[in-house]
């Protein structure tokens, strides 16, 4: 460091290496709480250090000097972070007007980002609008639960069941080259000496990988999440194993340090008043050590009314029994590179309770203190996460991955979940998982009224499910009757007479179509008819599956156009026939979609098959224990009897009678 910059502080040290630069930044926060740094590097040491350091809000600034030219990965360190600048020697200006008051950073950009940057060092009340280096990310640690945190759960509990595949580490680094997530030189070293063992110390180490891995988490980055799962998993099983060591009996008091804004007060005081739990969506670091919290929160205001950086601790009191093994929570000191922080670390996904809440002023500044417990009765506290994720486990296809999809799709993320069953294509782990996605990406698709896109899809499905077989004669049932045969080559020959080649035709040439041909409406009925007695066939012969795809696939073909809906009867029929089917493929979930969907347009459905299909709807939700919906659909059917005498014979008046009394007794004490 040149004579003249030395000059220009109060006191100036000189490291060469990034760890003693670290440790001395700790020791000097914990000794003089309103310290402020400014760091000169230059030589080897720019990117690591940069990295290491930038987020205490007690640096102020970054200069690189004694470069004349950046680095390709030096120059993309300045423009990820803002605190770091470069700057010549002689480029620099520095003043400094008073020693004795704080100091106050403002940045003056003469032209350029690369030409020189000049630094006042002044006493002044000015508006800090453009004091960019002041300005830092807010990252919420905690956030109340609600239905945002189940989606988020649900998608964390089935990124660790996904088993990474054999190019995952390979997927990462390029993800992480692609969007210069790293530099080079990390990530030469993570390529070469990354494993599951040191993925903790590689967690605490690297910025590149907590950084990353966490942004991910609080915004809830599928793609990103997706690539960092084996390291995710690493570190949860890791911490499994250092908590097991732990004494049964184990309790700390731990602490967490951090700015934050009136917003964030508010609800977690809002949380405090209505008892609300309080759940952290990231891995989360803390210390047992009350003064590595305080560390943090130089920079702060001292009150609601100064700005939006608040002092707050979080005091946390835990005890191992109260810890889920599925989401473990251990101390990590001894495999830390700074264990002088005592440094505490939590999984994703742990719950809260807010006991106390206090303001206490301490430094100058007031400090907002939240004292909390984990939440006790995990499974209890989570139990709208598990239902939701049991329910989509209950269908036939089981791959974490997929669920996670099917998730995304609900939350009309659609580009997202594409992008997962793509994924999943590109690995072909079985048919019924590349049919299962064929199918939500066709679905996706028609939801955005792509209907070349969906056809491709469609295409696809059809390849899988008939394409394989050069005849009907085979599927997860039994073979074909011989007297079935015929009737059922007769109908598919039918079908393709009649179909000809509109199915490949965009909406706007079916449309041209129409208007050019009187009988072309008459055409998709007659194929409807014609495809409905082959799956009746097929139904009899116990080809459910392949019923299905046949179902799907003219409720498709006519949902495309938006023209030729199919008669309001037929589309009933077809309803009631997928719910069957996938009833006695025990696919439950999607059997209650389509009886449902055909008891939704009851003035087309049949006394006979109205009758039938609440019956079917019943037995579903007694199969799956919802007996007060189950309760509600028999009385629901014993009020149409009662209001419509031309409705259900005996029998069928006394059956549901029964049901009735079966929920009744299943609902009520067996007292």
């Amino acid at each position: 460091m040149s004579s003249e910059i030395q000059g220009l502080a109060p006191k100036v040290y000189v490291f060469d290496k990034v760890n003693d630069c670290h440790q001395f930044i700790i020791a000097k926060t914990n000794e003089y709480c309103d310290v402020k740094f400014i760091v000169f590097v230059g030589g080897q040491l720019v990117c690591n250090l940069i990295r290491n350091i930038h987020d205490f809000t007690q640096v102020e600034a970054i200069i690189i000097l004694n470069k004349s030219q950046l680095t390709e990965d030096e120059a993309k360190i300045t423009e990820r972070y803002s605190k770091a600048t470069h700057a010549a020697n002689s480029q620099v200006d520095v003043t400094y007007e008073s020693a004795a008051s704080p100091m106050k950073i403002k940045v003056i950009p003469k032209t350029a980002f690369t030409d020189p940057i000049k630094f006042s060092f002044t006493n002044n009340q000015e508006d800090n609008d453009d004091i960019g280096i002041l300005t830092e990310p807010k990252e919420r640690s905690f956030r109340q639960h609600n239905e945002n945190f189940i989606g988020r759960y649900s998608i964390f509990l089935y990124m660790l069941h996904a088993q990474p595949y054999s190019s995952s580490k390979i997927d990462l680094i390029n993800l992480l080259k692609e969007e210069d997530l790293a530099t080079s030189d990390q990530i030469k070293m993570f390529e070469d000496t990354y494993s599951p063992e040191q993925a903790i110390p590689f967690y605490t180490r690297h910025g590149f990988i907590y950084e990353n891995l966490n942004r991910a988490l609080r915004e809830l980055n599928i793609r990103h999440i997706f690539l960092f799962r084996f390291i995710l998993q690493d570190i949860c099983y890791k911490l499994r194993d250092l908590m097991s060591r732990e004494p049964d009996n184990n309790e700390l008091t731990i602490y967490r340090g951090q700015i934050s804004s009136p917003q964030e007060i508010a609800e977690l005081v809002g949380a405090y008043q209505n008892q609300s739990i309080v759940a952290v969506n990231s891995f989360f670091s803390i210390s047992k050590d009350r003064n590595i919290a305080k560390f943090f929160l130089t920079g702060a205001q001292s009150s609601l009314c100064d700005g939006t950086r608040l002092a707050t601790i979080f005091e946390i009191i835990i005890k191992k029994q109260d810890v889920s093994q599925f989401l473990p929570v251990a101390d990590i000191s001894q495999l830390s590179d700074f264990p002088k922080e005592k440094e505490v670390l939590f999984a994703p996904g742990q719950i809260f309770t807010i006991n106390k809440f206090d303001i206490i002023f301490e430094s100058g500044v007031n400090i907002y203190t939240f004292k909390m417990v984990l939440k006790t009765g995990f499974k209890e506290c989570l139990n709208q996460v598990y239902t939701k994720v049991e329910k989509i486990r209950s269908v036939q296809v089981h791959h974490p991955l997929f669920h996670i999809g099917t998730l995304l799709a609900e939350e009309k993320r659609f580009q997202e979940a594409q992008d997962l069953y793509k994924d999943l294509l590109s690995k072909d782990v079985n048919e019924d998982i590349n049919y299962a996605c064929y199918r939500q990406l066709m679905t996706i698709a028609n939801q955005q009224h792509n209907t070349h896109e969906a056809k491709l899809w469609f295409d696809k499905m059809n390849e899988i499910k008939v394409g394989k077989t050069a005849s009907p004669n085979h599927d997860d049932g039994i073979p074909i009757r011989t007297e079935d045969y015929s009737t059922l080559h007769h109908s598919m020959q039918e079908i393709q007479n009649l179909a000809g080649n509109f199915l490949s035709l965009s909406t706007h040439d079916l449309c041209q179509a129409l208007n050019n041909d009187e009988n072309l409406s008459n055409r998709f009925e007659n194929l409807n008819d014609h495809v409905y007695n082959m799956v009746l066939i097929m139904i009899k012969n116990k080809q459910y599956t392949l019923a299905i795809h046949y179902t799907e696939a003219a409720l498709f073909s006519s949902s495309i156009s938006g023209m030729i809906p199919l008669r309001p009867s037929l589309k009933v029929n077809f309803y009631i026939q997928l719910g069957y089917c996938y009833q006695e493929l025990k696919r439950n979930d999607e059997s209650l979609k389509y009886y449902k969907m055909a008891l939704e347009d009851k003035t087309h459905c049949s006394p006979d098959d109205y009758i039938r299909t609440v019956h079917c709807v019943g037995k579903i939700l007694e199969t799956t224990n919802c007996y007060e919906e189950a309760l509600h659909v028999y009385i629901q059917l014993a009020e149409d009897y009662n209001n419509d005498s031309n409705i259900g014979n005996r029998e069928q008046r006394h059956e549901v009678e029964e049901c009735i009394e079966r929920v009744m007794s299943s609902l009520l004490p067996a007292e």
